[in-house]
């Protein structure tokens, strides 16, 4: 009889840790996605581009947003978070913006097999807030560009170089942090497109 109201008590005790279990309520991240705006069209070069897998930093790689709050200390942001990872929209991004600029004949992505004049290669090397300077917040994004000629052996770099922005913030908030990262996106996208083909191509390489 006494093992029975042992039971009893158990079972009571599950039932009541189960409810609470249920009457948690969880926070879901809030998503996100990087946005451009529709560039100037510029002059047709007659040219194929195929634009490779772009690749991110580690520390940048995941979707949950990263917030730089001294020059050692990096925080996670588990409640606020991209919809995709970064890599993926950015190369989408890419693609979308020089299709749009009408600069070349054909933008194919990384699954394409058909022969092209221009490969690039990207590689994401920030995608960060910047709250080191409390009073001053910023939004940072840097790119890692290499242009290259898939038909010469030798010297075959048109391009080397890394964009960086890092956009002030209007507010320490998200809406103001997604608008800096916009912005910033396509800052870099107009400065890597009129450094290439708004002048006379040369190899060039550069670190902010």
């Amino acid at each position: 009889m006494k093992m029975k109201y042992i039971y009893i008590l158990i079972s009571i005790f599950v039932l009541l840790f189960c409810a609470g279990c249920l009457s948690v309520k969880y926070q879901r991240a809030d998503q996100y996605l990087l946005q451009i705006k529709t560039p100037q069209k510029l002059k047709t070069i007659r040219k194929k581009l195929k634009i490779q897998h772009v690749t991110v930093n580690q520390q940048f790689s995941g979707v949950n947003f990263v917030y730089r709050d001294s020059n050692i200390h990096y925080l996670i942001d588990y409640y606020h978070a991209f919809l995709i990872p970064p890599a993926v929209q950015i190369q989408q991004l890419i693609q979308q913006y020089l299709n749009a600029t009408c600069l070349f004949d054909y933008v194919a992505g990384e699954g394409s097999f058909d022969k092209v004049d221009y490969e690039l290669q990207t590689h994401i090397t920030d995608l960060y807030a910047d709250y080191r300077d409390k009073d001053h917040p910023k939004a940072v994004i840097s790119i890692h560009f290499v242009l290259t000629n898939p038909d010469v052996e030798k010297n075959n770099i048109l391009l080397n170089k890394i964009f960086h922005a890092a956009v002030p913030l209007k507010n320490k908030d998200t809406e103001s942090l997604m608008s800096g990262w916009n912005q910033g996106l396509n800052e870099i996208l107009k400065n890597f497109t009129c450094n290439q083909w708004c002048q006379t191509p040369k190899v060039t390489s550069k670190r902010p």
